[in-house]
């Protein structure tokens, strides 16, 4: 039985091979949420933060319970007044970004699909002004 046979019937010699990295990512998953743990303001139970996740003022971002943030999510603020808070089983997906700097509060249950961006704030006309609730 040759290798390529395997690959095209059996999807048991991909899964062993694809094991370890999985076991890997879920294991850099746990590390990381326990790393922002110590540094968000909250961070509730059985929540998880993936990798490649990137939080600017994680002192200003507070995470209910049963929350997922998906690698590649943003989650800024301009100042650090802005206030970000997820309540209980919400699921931030990859490649969201979220400027917090008027200050959002995303409810229960929410799903924020791929890619979204969210901007709580304005500049007004001119770009270059300090940003307005």
């Amino acid at each position: 039985m040759s290798i390529s046979y395997l690959l095209q019937r059996s999807g048991i010699f991909l899964a062993l091979v694809r094991l370890p990295f999985r076991m890997m990512r879920r294991i850099g998953n746990k590390i990381n949420t326990w790393w922002w743990k110590l540094h968000l303001l909250r961070l509730g139970r059985n929540s998880l933060v993936e990798m490649g996740v990137s939080i600017e003022n994680p002192r200003q971002v507070a995470v209910g319970e049963h929350c997922l943030i998906c690698r590649d999510a943003t989650l800024v603020s301009e100042t650090i007044d802005g206030n970000l808070f997820l309540e209980d089983r919400v699921q931030i997906n990859r490649g969201v970004k979220i400027d917090h700097t008027g200050g959002v509060l995303i409810r229960e249950h929410a799903l924020i699909s791929e890619g979204v961006t969210i901007y709580s704030h304005t500049h007004g006309i001119d770009p270059h002004s300090t940003p307005k609730a």
